[in-house]
């Protein structure tokens, strides 16, 4: 029974720490070098697209859902920087 006590006090101490950082959503890149990251995928809290301010990182965009980072080329239009794709409209 001491056990039990014991462990359900130790869950409950951690899942308010688990999910303290992720409060407001986070983006998820391709890969975790930053020079190489062009897709990014914003998730909110609850596992729907869109994370808002502060993880924002589209130009002219409330949110981010699916964003894609364009390289300024010519084969772009001369687009640089991150544009997303499903929160604009």
């Amino acid at each position: 029974m001491r056990n039990l006590f014991i462990l359900v006090s130790v869950a409950l101490f951690f899942i308010p720490l688990a999910s303290a950082d992720f409060k407001t959503g986070g983006v998820i890149y391709n890969s975790t070098v930053e020079a190489e990251q062009v897709i990014a995928l914003g998730i909110r809290p609850e596992g729907q697209m869109g994370a808002p301010r502060p993880h924002n990182i589209a130009v002219n965009a409330s949110d981010t859902g699916i964003a894609y980072k364009f390289d300024g080329s010519a084969a772009a239009g001369g687009v640089s920087g991150w544009r997303d794709a499903t929160t604009p409209g």
